[in-house]
């Protein structure tokens, strides 16, 4: 069992280093054979971990239906788990998703939603990108003045975490709509 664990924690290990250098097939590709292994082998937490990680390889090849959809999945499998981490994540990831295809409602929803759960929880793993979400639904919804509030705060909580790429990501989304 232990030998099957390391084979599959160091393919997905291998299809996150293929996502971080933009080869978002050959990740897909690994996550997806990955991710029966650890449903074969009963492992909730490496199954949730690569569904992360399909939704993600599928976001940037832009099969949005598929990243909802195993979305829906990996939060059904996380609440059954009670991983509120990667149930958090696929919210976000959802919203995400529903402003790129601009359902800004459905964003401001899914952002909402990850926002109370961090908050409650105190598991909050992408904080600053569920500030963030929720400032651009809020643009989106031309309800700039409630926007606002949300890229700001994402923007000092990514300066306190130094979050260098998401304080970059702030500082251009407040110069581009607010400057």
């Amino acid at each position: 069992y232990h030998y099957m664990k390391g084979l599959n924690d160091a393919a997905l290990n291998k299809a996150w280093y293929y996502t971080r250098e933009s080869d978002y097939r050959q990740a897909l590709n690994l996550f997806l054979e990955v991710k029966e292994r650890y449903k074969q082998d009963g492992d909730q937490l490496g199954l949730l971990r690569a569904s992360t990680g399909v939704s993600g390889a599928h976001f940037y090849l832009g099969n949005y239906d598929i990243v909802l959809e195993n979305n829906a999945e990996t939060i059904k499998i996380a609440k059954e788990a009670g991983n509120i981490n990667r149930h958090n994540v696929s919210l976000i990831s959802s919203a995400q998703v529903y402003l790129e295809i601009e359902e800004s409602k459905k964003a401001l929803e899914f952002s909402l939603m990850a926002m109370e759960m961090g908050k409650t929880s105190g598991i909050f793993p992408e904080e600053c990108i569920v500030l963030k979400t929720v400032a651009d639904a809020y643009f989106q919804l031309k309800e700039y003045a409630k926007a606002l509030p949300y890229a700001r705060e994402s923007l000092a909580k990514s300066k306190k975490a130094k979050d260098v790429a998401m304080i970059f990501d702030c500082l251009s989304y407040l110069g581009k709509n607010y400057m």
